[in-house]
């Protein structure tokens, strides 16, 4: 796995012209690593809508009586899975997501959670409203792990880093922010190139027989 550094030293030599990246050159380090973060989120974006498992982990919530309602994910979670569970015994008991809205219109319960909801908050929800202390686990798509410092390792496992580089490469080059067309060749490149690395993976987790996520 590649340290923010080495990325940021692929990314002057990719600029060209003897460009090495500091605190003080333009681009900066610092700019870099504003760059990498702002990547890292339409990445995450692109990696939750295809399932894949760079961005995907697994929370735990523990429910107390009364309360529906839990902040425990809210600054991670990009979006849900459609199933969390709860163990009861030796058996996974299912909790299958609802709309939010279609939850508003149910009768008020108490028991134990059979759908769970998003709240425009990013919280998630249970209902019924647990009646008792339920350990839940909630498979997510993460938001993706910010950088703060050359010494970070990069997100995703490293697993596109050289995606990383050629992506922000063209922003730098870049001339006209306001480009439309730019941005969709942009979204374009990064989409197909993720979507790659993403059917290598999965490629290999076939011959292991471990293909439940890409």
């Amino acid at each position: 796995m590649s340290q923010v550094s080495t990325i940021i030293q692929y990314i002057g030599d990719e600029l060209g012209q003897g460009i090495t990246i500091t605190s003080t050159s333009r681009p900066s380090t610092a700019e870099i690593i504003r760059r990498i973060n702002r990547t890292t989120k339409t990445f995450a974006k692109i990696l939750a809508q295809y399932q894949s498992d760079l961005s995907r982990e697994e929370g735990t919530i523990t429910t107390v009586s009364g309360t529906a309602e839990y902040a425990d994910l809210a600054s991670d979670m990009l979006t849900p899975d459609d199933t969390a569970y709860y163990i009861d015994g030796d058996s996974k008991v299912p909790i299958y997501k609802k709309n939010y809205q279609e939850i508003l219109y149910l009768p008020t319960d108490s028991a134990a959670p059979y759908y769970f909801y998003v709240t425009k908050n990013n919280h998630i929800g249970f209902y019924p409203t647990p009646d008792d202390t339920y350990t839940v686990k909630v498979p997510y798509w993460h938001i993706g792990e910010e950088v703060s410092s050359e010494n970070d390792d990069m997100p995703f496992k490293g697993m596109l880093d050289d995606i990383y580089v050629e992506a922000i490469v063209r922003r730098l080059l870049n001339r006209d922010e306001f480009n439309v067309d730019f941005e969709s060749k942009w979204l374009q490149f990064v989409t197909m190139n993720i979507l790659s690395t993403l059917n290598l993976r999965r490629d290999n987790l076939t011959q292991l027989g471990k293909n439940d996520y890409l």
